[in-house]
């Protein structure tokens, strides 16, 4: 565990000035009256962040650096602190590379029409 720890670590220091993919899925344990709402709130924050974005149905992508995108994922628990939200599942991938950028264009280029 040690040395994948230290191998992250160095990743991540590397990371940080390249732009980072990342998906982000929240799940309010709740009814789904209440937990569409929640979700669409944390949405509205990816979308007022000026990252760049793109929803789907079961995760929101975001391009950004590791630091924008974990300050989105604060903001967004921050949020949902504050609305009462007791129990809640956040899923989050990510994808670094250590010398140059990852975006989501690279990967859905090749799909759109």
């Amino acid at each position: 565990m040690l040395v994948l720890n230290i191998y992250f670590s160095g990743i991540i220091k590397f990371a940080m000035s390249h732009l980072i993919n990342a998906a982000i899925q929240i799940i309010p344990l709740a009814e789904k009256e209440i937990a569409y709402p929640i979700i669409d709130r944390a949405i509205a924050l990816i979308q007022q962040s000026g990252l760049k974005y793109e929803v789907s149905a079961f995760e929101t992508s975001v391009d950004g650096t590791w630091i924008d995108i974990n300050a989105l994922l604060n903001e967004i628990k921050t949020q949902l602190d504050g609305e009462g939200v007791n129990d809640v599942l956040i899923n989050i991938k990510y994808q670094l590379r250590k010398n140059a950028d990852v975006a989501m264009e690279e990967k859905t280029a090749k799909f759109r029409d």
